[in-house]
C-alpha cells in the first residue's frame, strides 16, 4: 500500500516539474548521477546491517543475494529477512523511463520548433 502511494505521489511530482520545465537543458547524465548518489548511499550504508540480521536469524547467507543487492538488484533476489529492497530495481527502472521519455519529449519539442521556423 504505502510504497504503491509513494511511486503514484513521485511520479505526479516528476509529471508536474516535466509539464512545465523546458527540457532543452536537461542532462541525463546528472539526473541519475544525482540520483544514483540518493539512492545508493543509503542502500550501501543498510546492506551490513540487513546482511548481519539475515544471518544471525536464517544462520546463512548467500554471497550472490549480496551482490545483487549491492547493485540495485534485490527485485531478482531479495533477501529472505529485508526483502524489501527490491524497490531499489523497481526505482532505477523508473528513473530510466523518466530519462528516455524526457529525452523524447525534447527531441519532439526540437524537431517542432525547426518546422516552425
Amino acid at each position: 500500500g504505502f510504497l504503491m502511494v509513494f511511486f503514484a505521489l513521485s511520479a505526479y511530482l516528476f509529471g508536474m516539474k516535466w509539464a512545465k520545465g523546458d527540457y532543452e537543458g536537461f542532462e541525463a547524465m546528472n539526473f541519475m548521477k544525482k540520483r544514483c548518489l540518493r539512492i545508493y548511499i543509503p542502500l550501501w550504508l543498510t546492506l551490513p546491517m540487513v546482511v548481519a540480521v539475515e544471518y544471525l536469524i536464517l544462520h546463512s547467507i548467500d554471497l550472490k543475494t549480496i551482490l545483487f543487492n549491492i547493485v540495485g538488484l534485490g527485485w531478482a533476489k531479495p533477501f529472505g529477512i529485508g526483502g524489501h529492497l527490491w524497490y531499489i530495481t523497481l526505482m532505477m527502472f523508473l528513473y530510466l523511463v523518466f530519462v528516455v521519455f524526457s529525452r523524447l519529449r525534447w527531441m519532439m519539442q526540437t524537431r517542432r520548433n525547426s518546422l516552425v521556423r
